[in-house]
């Protein structure tokens, strides 16, 4: 008995491409506000990983920030859908204005300073988060802790980890 290759790879290959149109996508758009302020857009694929870009208002300057974030469920069964969000990526743009940096000095202790930095940034950003679907409604509201660290005009290495910021989104639903 000869067995024919070409209608096995046919069906391999309708399989995968309607598969991939059974997909669930989720579009949201946003504001976040906190130590770096600005405009998120977010595709969740599945509910359960995200793409995220944020355009970020922080220092005088202006970033691009895109990050990776996996999803679980908090509560499940749960009439109220609360995620939880993990995740990271990287940040481009610039600053023009102070850092607060710890510093230790013998007669001072630990004292805060306020450095100048202007000029290109580009960093790691890591993301811990939770985010709450209002019911009937397609807003969510998030809450996040986003560390970074960041190399500021090429010679300063400026290290952030209290990023804490709030934000609302609209969810478009395909």
């Amino acid at each position: 008995m000869k067995m024919s290759f070409k209608p096995f790879v046919l069906l391999v290959f309708l399989t995968v491409s309607v598969s991939g149109f059974a997909q669930k996508y989720d579009q949201q758009l946003g504001a976040r506000f906190g130590m770096m302020s600005g405009f998120t857009a977010k595709i969740v694929k599945n509910e359960a990983v995200a793409l995220q870009g944020i355009l970020g208002f922080r220092t005088g300057g202006v970033q691009l920030y895109g990050l990776f974030e996996k999803y679980a469920q908090i509560f499940k069964g749960s009439k109220h859908q609360w995620n939880a969000y993990f995740g990271g990526g990287m940040h481009l743009g610039y600053v023009n204005g102070y850092n607060q940096v710890r510093s230790w000095s013998e007669s001072d202790r630990y004292h805060v300073e306020n450095q100048f930095a202007s000029g290109f940034v580009i960093g790691l950003d890591a993301v811990l988060g939770v985010e709450f679907h209002i019911a009937r409604t397609p807003l969510i509201i998030f809450s996040e802790i986003k560390p970074f660290i960041e190399l500021q005009s090429f010679n300063t290495i400026y290290p952030h980890f209290y990023d804490f910021g709030v934000g609302l989104s609209y969810q478009f639903v395909n």
